[in-house]
C-alpha cells in the first residue's frame, strides 16, 4: 500500500461486488442486513474513495479486480 492510499472496508468491497453483479439497493440491504440508508452511505464512501462516478465505473473496477470471475 502506498502512503495516502485509501483502503476499502470489507463492507464497501461487498457492496461494490454486489452492485457490479446487478443487485438493487433493496437486494443489497437484504443480503447484507444493512439498512437502505447504510447501503447508500457505504456505496457513496466506496465510490468516493475510488473516484467512481457511475454504475459503469463500478462495473469496470470490479472487472479489473477480477471480482466478477469469482463464484
Amino acid at each position: 500500500m502506498q502512503p495516502g492510499e485509501l483502503v476499502l472496508t470489507l463492507s464497501e468491497i461487498v457492496i461494490l461486488k454486489l452492485i457490479a453483479r446487478g443487485c438493487s439497493n433493496q437486494e443489497l440491504a437484504n443480503q447484507t442486513d444493512m439498512s437502505l440508508k447504510s447501503i447508500d452511505l457505504c456505496k457513496a464512501r466506496a465510490m468516493n474513495k475510488l473516484a467512481l462516478n457511475s454504475h459503469g465505473d463500478v462495473l469496470r473496477y470490479a472487472l479489473n479486480q477480477g471480482w466478477l470471475a469469482e463464484g
